[in-house]
């Protein structure tokens, strides 16, 4: 996979005025979440997948900034992005109101077979402090083939307790209409 980063601005709308709006969308490709995202959610995503972006996320007049990598290696290119943002001048230790150039939302419906990665890929990305207060998120966890629906929904609640203490709140577990049967999304928030 290519390690470089393209940028798509044919404009810089911003749908709310100050700092933008900012996701990522891990686990992007074809591009259905960072198009609904853009559409009325976010001004800018961060789209992270080693796969090809469908062509008419280029016209859609918002930033879309694909990462075309896996997920581990894009985390600390997406700090570096954010930092740049900002001119180089928040380290992301700062306390204030979580100012600067921060993430707002992730979505991540990766493909990994290891239920526990998805959720370990989130929490190293938020490890990394490019978080804004009270930011959102929403992982698919999908099951490896050959655990019963019981088993399944344990697997999905332990790893809802990892999330839980590593300081995430407001969290549900649930199975969206969406989600095919071995798939589970669990929603919340970090601090």
């Amino acid at each position: 996979s290519s390690s470089s980063t393209s940028s798509s601005s044919t404009s810089s709308k911003r749908k709310r005025p100050g700092r933008p709006v900012l996701a990522v969308d891990c686990g992007a490709s074809p591009g259905g979440w960072t198009k609904y995202l853009l559409s009325d959610c976010v001004d800018e995503v961060y789209a992270i997948d080693p796969g090809e972006m469908d062509p008419s996320l280029l016209g859609l007049g918002s930033n879309v900034h694909h990462l075309r990598m896996t997920a581990a290696k894009a985390i600390p290119k997406l700090k570096d992005a954010l930092l740049c943002r900002d001119g180089g001048g928040n380290d992301g230790n700062d306390d204030d109101d979580g100012g600067g150039s921060k993430i707002a939302l992730w979505v991540s419906d990766m493909c990994v077979h290891d239920i526990p990665a998805q959720v370990s890929t989130f929490l190293h990305a938020y490890d990394q402090n490019i978080f804004r207060p009270d930011a959102a998120f929403v992982l698919t966890i999908k099951c490896n083939v050959g655990h019963g629906r019981e088993r399944f929904d344990k697997l999905a609640e332990e790893e809802g307790r990892r999330l839980e203490e590593a300081g995430a709140y407001r969290m549900q577990i649930v199975h969206l209409f969406s989600n095919r049967r071995g798939e589970r999304t669990i929603i919340g928030f970090v601090k």
